[in-house]
């Protein structure tokens, strides 16, 4: 929408009257509407505005009045030629002035106000990156024989209110080198309805290098604007990729030893100010490393009493521009320290950044003190940021800082007690800033190739081809339309594709259509095979819950045969059995589990155990803080109300003393042998808690089919969503799985749950309600119609011939045929090829929707039959032998 900008001016001289334009814009591609208003204390004196633009156009419009003190004046804005005293303004261009003038004469002034026309959007270049390479994914250049993918981000500086008018904006990528080329340039952006002055435009293209390129060419992208609602002119957005070029990075660090002071270093207390208060220290009493420290402590070195938490937080540190294309990244934080805490007390380290415009955050790193990590004295600590980082964390972020957090329950340490506290000191930042070199592998390394494989099909049994009853699912006895949808994982455009379809059930599958061909891939991109695509027809006798493996050779790009792709179907559908074939609710021991199987479990405290669950909540406080265990199980309604917890707490203990601790416990079951279950499924409820969310200490559901020798991980559970006090998972969840979908089903079936702490904070985990249970197929199969007004019907086959040449025939109707058609063939022919077989006769007309037909009588002796036609299939043409009988199904 092009932005326009109005100015309502002051009055000429003193005076009460006032005019402006009510809204900031118009638009130049159709008609738009507008409102001058005027207020005026002494009102009505003079009942006209005039209004004019340079192209030449003038308008008296009249003003309404209301109360005598304010008044309107609507009209339209086109952009065109003018036409004088119409009640439109009319503009030749954009930029031009819309001019309004009241004349008050009382006080005698004039007041203007004007506007500018503009049809120009103003959309401004914010960003490109290139990524997912089809070389090297990680990347971010453009390599020779290279495909890839380009992110290009616009901004739309409207002025304006889009809330009531989105739009569609057309975005065409253009390579102005030669050895660069654009798959499908153009691009439609949806712009949403919003109510603001900022819209971000982001359109992703598929590009590709030649072989040729050199390290350090360069191409230039324009980028050009179009699309409804944008008429005016547009000028090429343009912006510059290196090519064949990697990525470099310096090391860069800072550090702070305390020693001229606080170094930027400041404190912050949740709660009542007082003795928590983190110190810096400049004595030896803590046996620091230097002469200078930070300690938290009410005296020094002596006792402390924490009431709450504080933080010590170190200044922002800027290492990149935001939105820079090749950011920095963090590498370590590195830091001595020496920590004096019992249980009254917790630390943990946290990194924050500020994300500007967008929502900060706040997230703890993978190092927790608890009271087992007392030290004697300093030690270095240093974490990894890279692979340490918590999920959801933007690594490579401009501006970070750290904090150190001390918790505690306000429990008042007694005795005198020295050196109780966290010290901290030599701080080290580390981080890491990006430069070009010329790119490791030599230009034509990466040899351009379309890699074909298949990616989805879709089912057509009725509608869009094939014969069924249309749900999309195959079933015995239809007639399926098969869409196979490709994607192209190469570096290459797949071009002149040619798919040639196999299965490995001929017994049950006739394949009625072999071949297909598909339109171009562009590399990363996917496409469907044209129309009328693959077909098959299914068995009657196929069994249901049958999967057919189809091959599908592709010939492509010039070669035949060039890649082959596999891909499953399966007959019918499944839904769960009615019974299970194992179900386990805990409120009785099945002997079908055991905790710590294999001798190996670290946890020391936290194991799993069957008892009915004590609510605990973390801080002790169920009115604030969250719930670390559950008070009820999954199914309040069993007796006792049992399942498997990792640990009950006893009433004289706080919550983070029965939790999860030092490692990991395990809860694994029996073997199960599934092999007589129609795919099997695994189903249970669990609980988590995951204080911080820490990713490395997952909840873990685990499956093996080999009697516990390999294990697959199904499901893995942590919170990162690194905000304190608000985990997301401490709720009771239930999760069902299809097990074929991970791991072939055996007779050695066996499943564990794994509750972890690798990083020494509060983990709490529960399952409840265990149950093995297989599926039942579901096949529709199609009814075939009944045959046609068959012997002794009440209302028999009628043929009658009311004139010379022509046919007159009607007929009974008959179940499961929703319209008929006729067969004809001559009497001679029956006798030749034995009866009424494709040799003999063929339809002569089909899809009649009523229970007669005329037509024009065949010359000779000729027979007629009629055949019921339904989603099932072609009904038989009359029972004359004990062999049905049915011509050729092609239809004229």
């Amino acid at each position: 929408v092009p932005p326009v900008t109005s100015t309502a001016l002051p009055a000429q001289c003193t005076g009460t009257a006032a005019v402006g334009f009510s809204r900031p814009f118009y638009t130049c591609a159709a008609p738009d509407s507008a409102t001058l208003t005027v207020t005026d204390a002494g009102g009505g004196a003079v009942a006209t505005i005039d209004v004019s633009t340079p192209s030449g156009d003038s308008e008296t419009l009249a003003l309404s009045w209301t109360a005598g003190v304010g008044t309107t004046a609507a009209f339209d804005v086109v952009v065109g030629a003018f036409t004088k005293n119409n009640g439109i303004i009319e503009v030749a261009a954009e930029n031009e002035n819309i001019q309004a003038a009241y004349t008050d004469d009382a006080p005698v002034q004039t007041t203007f106000a004007s506007a500018t026309v503009d049809c120009t959007p103003d959309l401004q270049f914010v960003s490109s990156r290139l990524f997912n390479g089809s070389c090297d994914a990680d990347d971010p250049f453009l390599d020779g024989g290279e495909a890839a993918l380009l992110e290009v981000r616009l901004r739309l500086e409207t002025g304006i209110d889009l809330s009531g008018q989105p739009l569609d904006v057309t975005l065409t990528l253009v390579s102005n080198n030669g050895n660069v080329t654009v798959s499908a340039p153009s691009s439609i952006v949806p712009v949403a309805a919003v109510n603001g002055t900022r819209v971000d435009l982001v359109a992703t293209w598929a590009v590709e290098a030649a072989s040729g390129v050199t390290a350090g060419e360069t191409v230039d992208f324009d980028v050009l604007v179009g699309g409804p609602g944008i008429t005016g002119s547009q000028s090429a957005i343009s912006f510059t990729e290196v090519l064949e070029q990697d990525l470099n990075y310096v090391a860069q660090s800072i550090s702070f030893d305390f020693v001229s002071g606080e170094q930027g270093f400041f404190t912050a207390m949740n709660g009542a100010m007082g003795t928590e208060a983190w110190l810096h220290q400049t004595h030896n009493c803590a046996g620091s490393p230097d002469a200078g420290y930070w300690h938290m402590g009410a005296n020094i070195c002596g006792t402390y009493s924490i009431l709450d938490a504080t933080w010590l937080i170190s200044p922002f540190l800027r290492i990149q521009d935001f939105d820079a294309k090749y950011p920095s990244r963090l590498t370590n934080l590195r830091f001595q320290h020496r920590v004096d805490f019992n249980n009254s007390a917790r630390g943990s380290v946290w990194i924050q950044t500020d994300q500007f415009d967008l929502a900060e955050s706040l997230a703890f790193l993978p190092v927790l003190y608890q009271e087992a990590e007392n030290t004697p004295g300093f030690v270095q600590e240093d974490i990894d940021l890279i692979t340490g980082t918590p999920l959801g964390l933007v690594g490579t972020h401009g501006w970070f800082r750290f904090r150190w957090l001390v918790n505690a329950d306000g429990n008042q340490l007694g005795g005198p007690v020295n050196r109780e506290g966290w010290y901290v000191d030599n701080v080290e930042i580390h981080w890491e800033e990006p430069t070009s070199v010329a790119d490791a592998n030599a230009p034509a390394s990466c040899t351009p190739a379309a890699v074909l494989g298949f990616d989805a099909h879709a089912v057509l049994d009725g509608t869009g081809g094939g014969i069924g009853n249309s749900d999309g699912v195959v079933d015995p006895g239809e007639t399926i339309g098969l869409p196979v949808t490709l994607g192209n994982s190469g570096n290459q455009t797949g071009q002149s594709i040619v798919g040639h379809l196999s299965s490995d059930r001929p017994d049950i599958i006739t394949i009625t259509d072999a071949t297909a061909t598909f339109p171009s891939i562009i590399p990363l991109d996917i496409e469907t095979s044209d129309g009328p695509h693959f077909e098959f027809a299914v068995s009657s006798s196929a069994a249901c819950a049958t999967v057919v493996n189809f091959t599908l050779v592709l010939d492509h790009n010039g070669s035949a045969a060039a890649s082959t792709t596999m891909f499953p179907v399966r007959i019918g559908s499944l839904v769960p059995a009615a019974a299970a074939f194992f179900a386990d609710d805990f409120e009785a021991n099945s002997g079908a589990w055991t905790v710590n199987p294999s001798a190996t479990d670290t946890a020391t405290t936290g194991v799993w155990h069957r008892v009915d669950s004590t609510p605990y909540w973390y801080d002790d406080d169920p009115a604030v803080n969250n719930m670390t265990q559950p008070s009820l199980d999954f199914d309040p309604g069993t007796p006792t109300g049992l399942l498997y917890l990792t640990q009950n707490g006893v009433a004289a203990q706080q919550f983070f003393e029965h939790d999860v601790d030092n490692g990991d416990t395990t809860l694994q079951s029996n073997a199960f042998d599934l092999t007589s279950l129609v795919e099997p499924t695994v189903s249970y409820a669990r609980w988590v808690y995951n204080r911080d969310g820490n990713p490395l200490d997952p909840f873990l559901f685990e499956i093996s089919n080999d009697n516990g020798g390999s294990w697959t991980t199904i499901e893995s559970v942590s919170d990162a969503n690194g905000v304190p006090n608000n985990p997301v998972t401490n709720i009771w969840i239930q999760k069902t799985w299809l097990i074929s979908d991970f791991l072939p089903v055996t007779n050695q079936m066996k499943f564990r749950f794994i509750a972890q702490d690798q990083s020494g904070q509060i983990i709490e985990a529960a399952v409840d309600a265990f149950e093995l249970r297989g599926s039942d197929a579901i096949c529709d199969v199609p009814i075939i119609p009944e045959e046609v007004s068959p012997p002794g019907a009440a209302t028999p086959l009628n043929l009658q011939s009311p004139l010379p040449g022509l046919v007159f025939l009607a007929w009974q109707a008959t179940a499961d045929a929703d319209t008929y058609r006729v067969v004809s063939g001559n009497l001679a022919d029956l006798d030749t090829f034995g009866g009424v077989t494709p040799s003999s006769a063929a339809p002569i007309m089909c899809g009649i929707a009523a229970t007669s037909a005329g037509l024009t009588a065949a010359p000779g002796n000729v027979f007629y039959l009629v055949q019921g036609e339904g989603i099932g299939g072609v009904g038989t043409s009359g029972s004359g032998t004990t062999v049905p009988r049915n011509p050729d199904l092609t239809c004229p």
